[in-house]
């Protein structure tokens, strides 16, 4: 299938392993240069959008979720509850739950 502005160019059959290349205004286009681009794309747009929802995320999180996931990553009790200006029994509370 072609977009509008390109066209496929590729003068031998299917059976040979030859890349299709895409031509817009006098540019050739090769598979490679087209993923490379994607990747790019991805790598500048949606990793910025994804820590920006991380941090959202982070931010409006409850006090019981916040001990849940400090508790995974290996602090006390003692560690959560002055990270997070908690009792210690409030954060023991939150975990048995």
């Amino acid at each position: 299938m072609q977009r509008p502005g390109f066209s496929a160019v590729d003068k031998r059959t299917a059976s040979h392993h030859r890349p299709i290349e895409l031509r817009s205004q006098g540019h050739t286009y090769s598979h490679r240069t087209m993923l490379t681009a994607t990747f790019l794309v991805i790598w500048k747009l949606l990793l910025p959008l994804l820590l920006v929802v991380a941090v959202i995320d982070w931010l409006t999180a409850s006090n019981d979720r916040r001990v849940r996931i400090l508790r995974r990553t290996g602090l006390t009790q003692q560690q959560i509850a002055t990270r997070l200006n908690l009792s210690v029994y409030r954060v023991r509370k939150a975990l048995a739950q």
